[in-house]
């Protein structure tokens, strides 16, 4: 009995200790989004974790990634990866943001992370292709 109680603290320690690393995360997400094919238009009342989109995009071409950010409060934060898990855009706000980023494809499938610490507000964000 006594070997139980000895494993479970520490397994409750080395929990506590990962969490306050920020290894270790607890999604509390309040609010609702809208996906489509091109991109996502989402509201919290609190986002503390994320939320991950993924997407299908044609290989080798060049897009835009358009995003608004609406901070009422905390910090948000955009970030953008390929199929390998490879930063293409990350960006931290904890003010509103309206911006464009232009990049181009390697692979067909993407993920948009939005992360938010303690946040409030509203993130909206679409894909345009760029014609040459």
């Amino acid at each position: 009995m006594g070997e139980l109680f000895i494993a479970m603290a520490v397994m409750g320690v080395v929990l506590f200790i990962l969490y306050k690393l920020k290894i270790l995360k607890f999604n509390s997400v309040t609010g609702y989004y809208k996906k489509s094919s091109k991109g996502v238009s989402a509201t919290y009342k609190k986002l503390n974790g994320f939320e991950q989109f993924s997407f299908l995009l044609k290989k080798e071409q060049s897009y835009d990634l358009h995003y608004d950010l609406e901070i009422e409060a905390g910090v948000m934060k955009l970030i953008m990866r390929d199929k390998g898990k490879r930063v293409i855009f990350e960006k931290e706000m904890d003010s509103d943001l309206e911006d464009v980023f232009t990049f181009t494809t390697v692979k067909r499938l993407h993920r948009v992370e939005i992360e938010g610490e303690q946040a409030k507000g509203k993130c909206n964000f679409h894909f345009k292709e760029r014609t040459t």
